[in-house]
């Protein structure tokens, strides 16, 4: 593979501007790298479906003092064991709290929770409603409802639960977070940049902080100013995986294919670093260098056969519907 990094960027990588080139520029980043950057009643369905929770004993005595618990206490046990992912203990105690406290927001976010992690996102969802029904500035709720909402693709829903909670407390650099992050979904880049900047004026020595400015830099195709915030992101933390990928994505776009590699090497491997590399070139329409770099992941280790063959599959779609 011919290096590129003595030519112009602009010759080599251009910025994604078409629709499938920056769907697949986000899907990379975010799936295949890194990240910018969590009963008793119904609710018009019902809970059946989580596994029963149980104490291990069963002890009858053990029960008892279970239910002597306060449905605050219940909730911050709960929560002790969706932390440990006992999943079965928290809903027990969720459901518990939701006995004595029945307009209580806080067990509807446990079980919102607990589904979410089994991959019932509708069902989820419903809880959260039904947590910011029965506390509508309640915080937990509202933040996790506005996350799920990203991420089942209702992004006005989820902007305006945010914007809520905004309004609420100016401060919240979670939920600002949250909202930059959503506005880079929606491929809003240019809202979310102020966003990100200022939380890295706010917590100058967090590395997740540079990270996603870097990685909004990335999506806006601004290559010079991605490096910089991904590498004071990495001087932070310099063994976080995720921003060496992030980093190694800047500088394989903005032309410096030597570098990129390097640091994808040192993320995932040098197998992987050109699986990578290749995905790169084709999310910016360099189809043969793209087919260069999976074969050479393909010949360097035989185990990245089926998805360095799927990128080709994918590559040669692409190609196909770019033909004249």
């Amino acid at each position: 593979m011919n290096p590129v990094s003595n030519t112009s960027p602009e010759k080599n990588f251009k910025k994604t501007s078409t629709r499938v080139g920056r769907q697949l520029l986000f899907c990379f980043i975010f799936l295949g790298l890194c990240s910018c950057t969590t009963s008793v009643q119904t609710l018009n369905g019902n809970y059946s479906d989580i596994p029963e929770g149980k104490l291990p004993s069963q002890d009858a005595i053990q029960q008892k003092q279970l239910e002597k618990l306060s449905p605050a206490e219940l909730v911050r046990e709960g929560n002790l064991h969706l932390a440990k992912d006992n999943l079965q203990l928290a809903k027990l105690h969720f459901s518990l709290a939701l006995k004595k406290a029945p307009h209580s927001p806080a067990p509807y976010v446990g079980m919102g929770q607990i589904l979410q992690r089994g991959g019932k996102l509708k069902e989820a969802q419903q809880a959260y409603q039904q947590a910011v029904k029965e506390g509508p500035l309640h915080r937990p709720a509202l933040l996790s409802l506005a996350i799920l909402s990203r991420e089942l693709g209702e992004h006005e829903t989820a902007v305006v639960f945010l914007r809520k909670l905004l309004d609420r407390n100016p401060g919240d650099q979670e939920s600002m977070t949250e909202l930059a992050i959503t506005y880079d979904d929606m491929g809003e880049e240019m809202l979310a940049e102020p966003l990100f900047s200022q939380i890295v004026q706010t917590q100058p020595e967090a590395a997740s902080a540079y990270n996603n400015l870097g990685f909004n830099f990335l999506l806006q195709g601004r290559y010079s100013d991605a490096i910089t915030a991904l590498g004071t992101a990495l001087g932070q933390d310099p063994g976080d995986r995720q921003i060496l990928n992030n980093l190694a994505t800047a500088y394989a776009l903005h032309g410096d294919e030597d570098k990129a590699l390097q640091l994808f090497e040192e993320a995932v491997g040098k197998p992987a670093a050109f699986n990578n590399l290749g995905y790169l070139y084709m999310t910016q329409g360099h189809w043969d260098r793209a087919e260069e770099a999976f074969l050479q992941a393909m010949k360097l280790n035989p185990r990245f056969y089926p998805r360095a063959q799927e990128n080709l599959d994918q590559l040669a779609r692409l190609r196909s519907r770019s033909e004249p």
